[in-house]
């Protein structure tokens, strides 16, 4: 159901939804959710969980054995104190207090030696969160400062969870440690969206009912409240980006016709599909290139992501991947690349156009 904006009370879904037996046809049922053993303690948890396998598996060695079964009353009021406060200020912060947690489950669930457990991640650190900002950025004295205060207060956070750990794990809850931890998960995770698996199954069921289109209106309808939520809820997020200075370019549009506009609505999903970032040592590995010789994109249902040739690769010839949109000229190119990686592209591609570009400030 729809959620009004401000208001913790659901909107009843429209009567076309209702009326029309969508909710009872048995191919659209969802399985049922698995909590967690903990969703009735005080305070509650209110992890879920896809499969029995996956709950095992945390409950085992994962993350959440560590946050949910392992710690008492008050460090998991702490913990969810902190969640609450990385989903109000930075979604980053929060991925970072996991990626802590499982380190610690890791040494002390998995016996792993502690210096092996922090190296999967400290191997990519290289800059703090708050000194990522682009050098020319607005205001960008102000805005890092505020990014050190909320570095601050989370690891303040995050130190009442788990009060003390064996070095060198101690330097993930130090400021600097920390700052770089989520500086790092900034720049080397790879962005993950999936589609939403009943999204055919309700196309196939609509279609066998020869659905009126009001009822895929009010559908289409939900999607975008969905959508539209979520956008304004990373919009509050704190503190906010400084402005990008880069520079849309002109381009000519041609007014989309009838038949053209009904062939791309057709193509946009009924459902929201999901989105999410994960980790992948290869991928993080991988150099930039303005021209680069493979395409990286997330397997369509798993947590895979594949590496496609995108032409002919000589032996020996090192695997490039790009950052941005390389279809941009140069200097735009080169000023997204220093705001969000901080680094000015050499790339052969990058050489060659250097004399051929009009310089831009």
């Amino acid at each position: 159901a729809a959620t009004g904006k401000g208001s913790d009370a659901e909107a009843p879904l429209p009567g076309v939804i209702l009326d029309s037996g969508l909710l009872e046809r048995e191919e659209l049922a969802l399985p049922a959710i698995l909590h967690c053993p903990r969703a009735g303690d005080d305070p509650p948890c209110d992890a879920a969980f896809c499969s029995e396998t996956c709950r095992d598996a945390q409950l085992t060695a994962g993350h959440h054995r560590l946050l949910c079964v392992a710690l008492d009353a008050e460090k998991r009021r702490a913990w969810q104190a902190f969640r609450r406060y990385s989903e109000a200020r930075y979604d980053t912060l929060g991925l970072a207090g996991l990626v802590i947690a499982q380190a610690v489950s890791d040494v002390a669930f998995c016996g792993m030696d502690p210096q092996d457990a922090i190296s999967r991640y400290s191997r990519f650190a290289t800059m703090p969160w708050p000194e990522l900002l682009a050098a020319r950025a607005a205001d960008r004295e102000t805005w890092r400062q505020l990014r050190w205060v909320v570095v601050h207060s989370a690891c303040k956070q995050l130190r009442g969870v788990f009060e003390s750990l064996p070095p060198p794990l101690d330097d993930l809850l130090s400021e600097e440690g920390f700052a770089k931890l989520v500086g790092m998960l900034d720049l080397v995770t790879k962005d993950l969206e999936r589609p939403n698996p009943q999204d055919h199954r309700l196309r196939s069921v609509l279609e066998e009912m020869k659905a009126p289109p009001p009822l895929h209106t009010e559908l289409g309808r939900l999607t975008l409240a969905w959508m539209t939520a979520k956008r304004l809820a990373s919009e509050a997020q704190e503190p906010n980006e400084p402005d990008s200075d880069d520079e849309e370019e002109p381009g000519e549009t041609q007014p989309l016709g009838l038949a053209q506009l009904a062939q791309r609505a057709a193509r946009l999903p009924l459902l929201p599909g999901f989105v999410g970032f994960g980790l992948y040592t290869t991928v993080a590995l991988t150099n930039h290139s303005c021209s680069p010789n493979i395409e990286v994109v997330p397997a369509v249902y798993n947590s895979d992501v594949v590496g496609t040739a995108q032409r002919d690769i000589a032996a020996g010839e090192e695997i490039t991947m790009s950052y941005i949109n390389e279809d941009k000229p140069r200097h735009t190119r080169q000023r997204s690349l220093l705001k969000n990686y901080g680094f000015v592209c050499r790339c052969a591609r990058c050489q060659a156009e250097e004399g051929s570009t009009t310089p831009r400030e």
